[in-house]
């Protein structure tokens, strides 16, 4: 093992390459504070969010309508058994899935509050510069608002998407990396 940390000699050689503060995936160099964490040597950065929900046609229209997500590969997965379609918007990317015998999400995981008394992945959440004119918009479009708060740590809002599942928007700076778009 190297000082990397890394057992496989091609793959700290490539990291070595890299300069201070960057990352090499893919044969990509990205700046490590904007793309990833290192850890032994390895990066890493958020991919996705899987969200299940019971009409996967419905759910593409809804989170395109609202939120300017476009399709971006759809297929059935047998070993599960279901039909998922990774949907994306800039470099902000959901992975949606409909399963014929799903449970349908219990009243209190429609509730930011009363979600949390339940262990487990709770909701994603979005930066935006102003949440509350943001969830007026959305309110403008049709979209479940729950509600929307300035609070002393900054403004929030909640939102529930189609199947009613959280999505939460928190006032703060874009980070940089391709933002998703209205």
């Amino acid at each position: 093992m190297d000082s990397f940390g890394c057992r496989n000699n091609a793959v700290a050689a490539s990291l070595r390459e890299g300069s201070e503060g960057a990352l090499l995936a893919v044969g990509k160099r990205y700046p490590s504070a904007i793309w990833g964490v290192t850890m032994s040597g390895f990066a890493f950065s958020f991919h996705h969010g899987g969200i299940s929900v019971p009409d996967l046609d419905a759910s593409i229209g809804w989170y395109r309508d609202m939120l300017g997500f476009e399709l971006e590969k759809r297929e059935f997965v047998p070993t599960i058994p279901a039909d998922i379609a990774f949907i994306r918007n800039g470099d902000l990317r959901f992975e949606l899935f409909q399963l014929a015998d799903a449970a349908p999400l219990p009243a209190d995981r429609r509730e930011p509050d009363r979600d949390l008394r339940t262990h487990g992945n709770k909701h994603v959440a979005f930066v935006v510069a102003d949440p509350i004119a943001f969830a007026e918009l959305l309110a403008e479009r049709g979209v479940d608002v729950v509600w929307a708060r300035r609070m002393p740590h900054g403004a929030a809002a909640f939102i529930r998407d189609n199947a009613g599942n959280l999505i939460e928007f928190l006032e703060g700076s874009i980070p940089t990396g391709e933002p998703g778009h209205l």
